[in-house]
């Protein structure tokens, strides 16, 4: 992934998958039309539980699953509008975004959830919410989980207010 300035920064700790499933919930409060998530972190960090917290919050009943063999879940939104859960462990790098049709759901207004991320990162606009988890040594479910905003259409959210 490219650098880009860091326009909102946030870390938190969660001791729980329920609190891991909570941050995520906090974060759809900030999504609209059009955003990405990135999700980073080594296999088990959390990806999908952090998917599920911010797909249910938006109002999807749908249950939750990694996408890591469809790479591509659609969940409706019962307001309208879906979510797009990806997992772009297999892709190969940024032209596979296209190749997909990420890029024209996007457009549409699709909001996106892409665990492993960072390996399409660079077709993905100036705008990303990345979030990065790993566990902490020593604590089977403790996270330390790090959100920065990138781009202009982050520069005024404040993250602080993010909660497990």
């Amino acid at each position: 992934m490219s650098a880009r300035p860091a326009h909102a920064t946030r870390s938190i700790r969660t001791r729980f998958r329920s609190e891991t499933v909570g941050v995520g919930a906090s974060i759809a409060g900030f999504l609209r039309s059009g955003d990405v998530v990135i999700l980073s972190g080594e296999l088990g960090a959390g990806k999908t539980a952090m998917s599920s917290g911010i797909i249910a919050a938006l109002g999807c009943g749908d249950q939750v699953t990694s996408p890591t063999f469809t790479i591509m879940r659609h969940h409706p939104l019962d307001r309208g509008g879906e979510v797009l859960h990806l997992d772009a462990y297999r892709l190969t790098g940024p032209d596979d975004a296209e190749d997909i049709g990420l890029l024209e759901l996007l457009d549409r207004g699709a909001i996106a959830i892409i665990e492993w991320g960072e390996r399409i990162a660079d077709a993905l606009g100036p705008d990303l919410l990345v979030v990065t988890m790993r566990h902490v040594e020593d604590a089977d479910d403790d996270r330390e989980i790090h959100l920065e905003g990138i781009g202009p259409r982050w520069a005024h959210v404040d993250l602080s207010a993010v909660k497990p």
